[in-house]
């Protein structure tokens, strides 16, 4: 557990590095989060709103496939495993190129991140376009 003193002098670099990170996600992108992290669906889930043609994400979907099948689990989790990557380094570059911060201080940066999510990172709306489960399902 770290001490309170650390976690304040820490605090503040990792809340302003994890909203830069994930400032600088794409639409479909932050999508996949806000569906997965905070409302909960299941990869499955996600992969049928990718399938519904009212979808926001859809759009994305079509851009990056040239065939028009079935999205499958597996292919949810590796996009969530790429958004993942994107945040984590663009993590590590804000907090050792703008904060000057050190490897080992990243990873107290990591472990604050880790342990407060709900407390450190604002997740804002992406736009007004931004269609919940239930509103595709029910076009």
């Amino acid at each position: 557990m770290l001490t309170s003193v650390v976690r304040e002098r820490y605090r503040s670099a990792t809340v302003a590095a994890l909203d830069q990170a994930l400032s600088t996600l794409d639409d479909h992108e932050t999508l996949l989060l806000l569906y997965y992290h905070v409302e909960g669906l299941k990869l499955r889930e996600i992969a049928r709103i990718v399938e519904e043609p009212k979808s926001p994400i859809r759009r994305w979907f079509q851009r990056r496939s040239s065939r028009r099948s079935r999205v499958h689990e597996s292919t949810v989790m590796r996009w969530l495993d790429k958004v993942y990557r994107k945040v984590s380094e663009r993590f590590h570059a804000e907090l050792a190129g703008k904060h000057g911060l050190k490897p080992e201080e990243i990873e107290i940066c990591k472990a604050i991140a880790a342990e407060d999510p709900a407390h450190s990172i604002n997740l804002s709306p992406v736009t007004g376009g931004v269609l919940k489960k239930e509103e595709i399902s029910a076009s």
